[in-house]
């Protein structure tokens, strides 16, 4: 894969992340972020934002990354090396900035 040519680099498909006290984290989602492209996550505290980043190891469903299956990958070199993981690890855009601007 080339860089920025559109080829899929992370896809979610169907995935579901149940955490074993019962809470559901992350229901049925399904993405695909194209390499070389910026893939935002939005939502309220708690919502899975993080979860989403983080997991190599769903409840259900599939994730692949330059489109081999994660679960057929080595999940520390995946959080340490994958945009996912890089994302998560950067900081955070400033929380609530457009509260502070309005």
């Amino acid at each position: 894969m080339q860089p920025g040519k559109g080829h899929l680099m992370i896809q979610f498909d169907a995935v579901h992340k149940r955490f074993p006290n019962g809470t559901t984290a992350v229901h049925d989602l399904s993405l695909e972020m194209p390499e070389g492209g910026v893939t935002v996550l939005v939502g309220s505290s708690g919502c899975g934002k993080t979860t989403t980043l983080r997991m190599v190891d769903p409840t259900s469903g599939t994730i692949r990354v330059g489109g081999r299956h994660v679960l057929e990958q080595d999940a520390a070199d995946l959080r340490r090396c994958s945009s996912a993981g890089a994302a998560a690890r950067r900081g955070r855009g400033p929380r609530n900035s457009w509260r502070r601007s309005a």
